[in-house]
């Protein structure tokens, strides 16, 4: 786990990794990692949009799987890690979250998390990146006007144990749920 006060974006550190091909201590990469940000200043969403990612009220991570499979023999993913945010935030919080398909996590009709997902196989076997924002609490001034009323949050106020323990929980769900090589309980779940 890298945790970084502020970055541009957790995807791009995570990328940057990949291609140094050791960890920042000078260690191999191992085959899950995460690198996990207070605030992104250009935290990136699907479609080349921003995501919102400001200091003290929000989770901003990466997890990178080095799958060692071809791309094309890969697991859903980005369910997969739609299934772990949403299993976190019940586990955790209690919160009975649902998934809009397929990379957002809504609770009371608000998006609350978003999911990007990238892929490289470069050495002929996958390196994923997978992104995940989840708001926890309500940003100091609120959300941007461009978000509308669709951005949500999960509480109004939030522990930073209950953080970490929801970070613990998505990154621990999720790499079990990568490494179960069962793709019909990803989809089911």
């Amino acid at each position: 786990l890298i945790y970084k006060e502020q970055t541009e974006s957790t995807n791009s550190d995570a990328a940057r990794l990949l291609e140094r091909g050791v960890m920042p201590d000078g260690s191999p990469l191992p085959p899950f990692f995460a690198v996990v940000a207070g605030r992104q200043i250009k935290g990136r969403g699907t479609s080349g949009r921003s995501f919102y990612s400001p200091s003290g009220s929000g989770l901003y991570m990466s997890l990178v799987w080095r799958s060692r499979r071809p791309a094309s023999s890969l697991p859903p993913v980005t369910p997969a890690a739609a299934v772990a945010v949403r299993f976190a935030i019940g586990y955790v919080l209690g919160l009975r979250a649902g998934i809009k398909w397929v990379n957002d996590i809504i609770l009371g009709g608000k998006k609350v998390c978003g999911i990007l997902t990238e892929c490289s196989g470069a050495s002929g076997s996958a390196d994923v990146i997978i992104g995940i924002g989840i708001n926890l609490t309500p940003p100091k001034g609120g959300f941007p006007s461009e978000l509308g009323e669709s951005a949500g949050y999960l509480s109004s106020h939030m522990d930073s144990a209950v953080a970490q323990e929801l970070a613990a929980s998505v990154i621990a769900e999720l790499c079990a749920l990568l490494e179960s090589e069962e793709p019909g309980e990803i989809m089911s779940r």
